[in-house]
């Protein structure tokens, strides 16, 4: 097994459904070498999640609302989507390497509707 050590920046973002701070988050990403973007209320075109470059990996849930994402931008960072633990409302992710297990969620919730159950 390879020991090096990668180094991995993320970053939580609220995108309030907006196409240009979903562009932006994507600019800032690359020019600052953040791998991994969790994603609340990303831009949606269509029915579908929009604006996230699809040349990286991008987990969503759920076949309604999408209200969370996350992009990891390294290909060297696999995970597995834990689809118990995901659904329109939240996405969970679990990254192994070696003994090391690392547990990634994006989790939206609605604060005008607390009892919302996502």
């Amino acid at each position: 097994m390879n020991d090096r050590i990668i180094e991995l920046k993320c970053v939580l973002i609220d995108l309030q459904h907006s196409k240009g701070a979903t562009t932006n988050i994507m600019k800032y990403t690359a020019y600052n070498k953040v791998y991994i973007i969790c994603i609340e209320e990303h831009y949606i075109y269509q029915g579908r999640a929009a604006g996230l470059d699809f040349k990286y990996r991008n987990y969503t849930a759920g076949v309604a609302q999408y209200r969370t994402a996350i992009t990891i931008r390294n290909k060297a960072v696999d995970a597995l989507l834990i689809s118990q633990l995901s659904k329109e409302g939240s996405i969970t992710l679990e990254k192994a390497r070696g003994d090391t297990t690392l547990i990634l969620a994006s989790m939206y919730w609605d604060r005008q509707n607390p009892s919302n159950k996502n």
